[in-house]
């Protein structure tokens, strides 16, 4: 299942900050066997996120806000967040497994 996870960077500095859409894809975690008829069981998996890409969508510099056009900046601040989220992505992953969690949830509820 793919997802969007929502982010705000304020790694820059200078007053700067960035909100980041994370696209990630989930794999949900396989349930612990004890025992299989045979006598051998399963240990079970746990839920995986894997980052696909990032989309920044908003610069928000000291008290001025740009939102995403067709400037060249824009592609370059794309590259600056994937680059602090694949630095950090053990933080964003736990993030993105709770966002997931959060979708399959409402979806059992529908």
């Amino acid at each position: 299942m793919r997802g969007n996870y929502y982010v705000t960077l304020e790694e820059l500095g200078h007053g700067s900050s960035l909100e980041v859409q994370i696209l990630y894809e989930h794999t949900p975690g396989e349930r612990m066997v004890m025992y299989y008829p045979d006598g051998s069981g399963y240990p079970g998996s746990p839920p995986e996120v894997e980052f696909l890409s990032c989309h920044v969508f908003r610069w928000g510099i000291d008290y001025d806000e740009r939102k995403r056009g067709s400037s060249w900046v824009w592609d370059s601040l794309d590259r600056i967040a994937e680059r602090i989220i694949r630095e950090r992505w053990e933080h964003f992953r736990v993030g993105c497994l709770e966002d997931a969690a959060e979708l399959s949830q409402e979806r059992c509820e529908e």
